[in-house]
C-alpha cells in the first residue's frame, strides 16, 4: 500500500475525488432537467457552469497561490 508523502498531497487527492463526484452529479442533473419540468426556473447559466468545470480537477484556487508562511 502506498502512502501520501504529505498531508497536502492527501488533501488534494480527496479534493480530486470530490470534484469527480460533483461532475457526475452535474451530468445527472443536466439529464434530469432536460426531461423534468419541476426543475424549470432553477438556473445556473451554462457559461458559469462550464467556467467552473474548466478548473483543474482536485486543485482548489488557493493551491496555486503562494502561502504567506512559505516566505520564512
Amino acid at each position: 500500500m502506498d502512502y501520501y508523502a504529505t498531508s497536502v498531497e492527501h488533501l488534494l487527492a480527496e479534493l480530486e475525488r470530490i470534484d469527480l463526484l460533483v461532475r457526475v452529479q452535474v451530468w445527472q442533473a443536466r439529464q434530469q432537467q432536460a426531461s423534468d419540468p419541476q426543475f424549470q426556473g432553477l438556473y445556473i447559466s451554462e457559461q458559469e457552469l462550464e467556467t467552473l468545470l474548466q478548473q483543474p480537477i482536485g486543485l482548489p484556487s488557493w493551491a496555486n497561490k503562494p502561502s504567506p508562511l512559505a516566505h520564512s
